[in-house]
């Protein structure tokens, strides 16, 4: 039997990310892979000049691949360095952690995304005292805008902003947090689609809607139903994901004027079973099917 891994986060080891972890170890199993559940607390890199190993508190054999199922990209890089195949690569997981990182690579590469001014560095218990920047980004974006905080999950960390007086509260608050400053797609108030490529291809889309907030996340009480992208919209999520380096993703588009397609966000370690429950395709298994494809064609 051939063994691969899936590495989770051990310190955040919640049943939603358990329930995924295990789903891959049992789809692995009926193709005939052992996946063992290795924690990024388990195993840790070594440096040295002339080799690259793991320090393991388990006994552990060298996987023909690994699926890391975390945002740990310093794990993920040194496995890289040791010569795995490593699902999603660890760049393609920080350009996505990172939310700046994500925009910047976006817009470079021509992707419609929102309006976005990345917010200047700000040290730790240092405290802010000129906001007049912060009025001309006011000023160029318009109210309401959002503030997105670089690192967060399902919906969580993004605020909507009416006004300077709740502006200059959220940033004092945030103090050197990373984040973003967008300008709002009204369009898409309380509404979006979560479009999931594994590949090249489209394997899965859900049209996600909220009667009580700006966000449609399911995890903010979002709820979901089957959808059928267009050609604009399956482009621009394809794009992206080949833009960022991953090999699959769930890709959030917004409506814009027109229904023109805005990215807003990129999720490389996607939560498929929302996606399975809404409309009956399950993502997971694409993904599992690709990867062994990948690894082993």
């Amino acid at each position: 039997m051939k063994n691969a891994w899936i590495i989770y986060n051990g310190s955040l080891n919640s049943p939603k990310i358990m329930d995924l972890v295990d789903y891959f170890v049992e789809e692995m199993s009926n193709r005939g892979v052992l996946l063992e559940k290795v924690s990024n607390l388990q195993i840790i890199g070594e440096l040295n000049t002339d080799i690259n190993r793991l320090i393991a508190n388990l006994d552990l054999k060298k996987p023909d691949f690994a699926i890391l199922w975390d945002k740990d990209v310093t794990l993920g890089r040194h496995l890289e360095k040791m010569g795995l195949r490593v699902f999603n690569s660890s760049r393609g997981i920080e350009l996505c952690d990172n939310k700046g990182y994500t925009f910047e690579v976006l817009s470079e590469k021509g992707i419609n995304i929102p309006r976005t001014i990345i917010a200047p560095l700000i040290y730790p218990r240092v405290k802010i005292n000129d906001f007049q920047l912060y009025e001309n980004i006011a000023i160029e974006l318009g109210y309401p805008l959002v503030i997105k905080e670089c690192y967060g999950s399902f919906g969580a960390q993004v605020y909507l902003i009416e006004n300077f007086e709740q502006m200059k509260e959220k940033v004092i608050s945030l103090g050197s947090i990373p984040y973003v400053f967008q300008e709002f797609i009204s369009t898409s108030h309380g509404r979006d689609v979560r479009i999931n490529v594994v590949g090249d291809l489209v394997v899965g889309s859900m049209y996600r809607e909220s009667d009580g907030d700006f966000r449609a996340n399911i995890s903010a009480g979002g709820k979901g139903k089957s959808y059928i992208a267009n050609q604009r919209e399956e482009e621009i999520a394809i794009k992206a994901v080949k833009e960022l380096g991953l090999d699959y993703a769930g890709v959030d588009i917004l409506f814009g004027k027109g229904d023109q397609p805005v990215v807003c966000e990129v999720n490389s370690n996607p939560h498929f079973k929302s996606t399975l429950e809404y409309t009956g395709v399950d993502v997971g298994k694409a993904i599992v099917e690709y990867i062994l494809k990948e690894v082993y064609l």
